[in-house]
This record gives structure tokens, sequence and C-alpha cells, in this order.
């Protein structure tokens, strides 16, 4: 049995890492994902937590504290694979993040022959980089921070893949023309309402659109997408988050 008390106690501990220094950030992050993953907790006790974290004003920073996380896990790897340590499969999320995949694929039924639009790619690529392993797919990233566009460039030619992978320095709220048969949106690339805004009224109705979003606990990780904003386009489907995942993906097409 878990203590829902203890649980808050140790959250609130965890909330107040110091984001200036990355061991505490790795430290208190996965502790975050041992006090909650993979753990049978009531769904009562579950609403008990978010209602105590939103009240609190914790979710905020840990979702801060997630997405320095991540991003510095990615930039690591990035740096990993330019001083020629090729193995991406090293990257701590690898596993994660294969699975994750894997369920996207079959969920948007992308094909070979298909290309990706994947928007908010961050410092490391890894959801185009298993796409394109996976499915051999060509894939389109959309990265609005620069210095990380300019990384993830480097991190793709040096893995020999910049004829499959393009990485554009570009806002996902500002699309291009081009034909996407999926489009994928991280659950990071921000303002959602915008981009999803863009998306339902320039793409066609062939087009498959995987809005990524946290849901129930695992909104402790990420802000999730506002239900609103799926409201642009009719929901096809939806893959929930279980077990070590922490992202849940809803397929979209144009209303």
């Amino acid at each position: 049995m878990f203590d829902p008390e203890e649980i808050k106690k140790t959250l609130a501990v965890i909330a107040e890492a110091d984001l200036t220094r990355p061991e505490e950030v790795r430290d208190n992050a996965l502790m975050l994902e041992n006090l909650l993953l993979n753990k049978k907790i009531a769904p009562s006790e579950e609403s008990e937590i978010m209602i105590y974290l939103t009240k609190n004003g914790l979710l905020r920073k840990l979702h801060s504290l997630y997405e320095k996380f991540e991003t510095d896990l990615e930039i690591d790897q990035a740096k990993e694979i330019l001083g020629n340590n090729l193995d991406y499969r090293q990257y701590l999320m690898y596993k994660r993040f294969f699975v994750l995949i894997k369920k996207e694929i079959k969920l948007a039924k992308i094909e070979k022959q298909g290309k990706v639009l994947f928007i908010g790619s961050g410092p490391f690529p890894i959801t185009a980089i298993l796409l394109n392993s996976l499915k051999g797919c060509a894939v389109d990233c959309y990265e609005k921070n620069r210095e990380y566009a300019a990384l993830s460039v480097k991190v793709i030619s040096q893995l020999g893949l910049a004829d499959k992978i393009r990485i554009k320095n570009r806002n996902g709220k500002f699309l291009s023309g081009d034909n996407y048969s999926v489009i994928i949106v991280a659950l990071l690339a921000k303002p959602k309402d915008q981009i999803l805004k863009e998306i339902s009224e320039k793409i066609s109705s062939h087009t498959g659109i995987i809005c990524r979003t946290s849901d129930n606990l695992r909104q402790a990780f990420y802000e999730p997408t506002n239900p609103d904003c799926l409201t642009l386009c009719k929901i096809m489907g939806k893959n929930y988050a279980k077990g070590e995942q922490t992202i849940s993906s809803v397929l979209l097409k144009k209303a």
C-alpha cells in the first residue's frame, strides 16, 4: 500500500530542486519517476495527489524540473554522438521512446512511403531517428530553438541520416505547405492552441495528427494538452501511457 500523505511530502521536496544544478535535477527527476511510475495507486489517490499539487503550486515546478531533466539528457546524448559514440540506443530514454514510437506508428498507420513532420524535436530528435529506423520513412523536424536545431543538424549528419531527416529552425505555429501523411506534435511543443489551429487550417483531410499529452498522475511530469485545443479536429483514437510510459498520444483528423 502507498501512503498518499508520504507521496505528497516527497513530491514537495522533489519540486524544490535547484534547476541550476544538473546532478540535483537528474536525481530529483529520477526520484519522481520512481515515486509515480509502475505503482498501483488507486484512482481516488491519484486525484487526491493531483489536487494537492495543483493547490500548492507544485505542478509548474515539477514540469520545469522534468523539462530541464529531459533537455539536459538530450544535449548530453547529442554531445556523445558528436564525440563519435554513435550508439543512440544508449540514450537513457531509448526504451521508453521505442515503445512510444511503435505504438504511434500503429495508431497513425505510418508507412515507409509516408512523409512525417515532427514539431518540437529538441536537441536530440529521438522520435525522428526511431521513425526512420523502424519504418524507413522521411521525417522533417521543426525546432524553434536555434541552438537546439543546430545541434540536432550535426547529430543527424553524424549518424548518416541527413538524406532522411531534415531539421528546420522553425516555429510549429508557422506550418509550411508540404504534404505530410502524419504530423506529430511533441508534448513540450508550445503554444499548442496556435500550433493545432495552424495545422487544422492548412492540412488535408488525409493527414493524420498525433498530439502528445499526459493523463492522470502523469500530469506531474508534463502539462497536459488543453482539451479545448483538441476540439479543432476530430479525435480518431488514443494510446494511454501505462507502466513506465509517461506520454499519451491522441490521433486527430481534420474535422
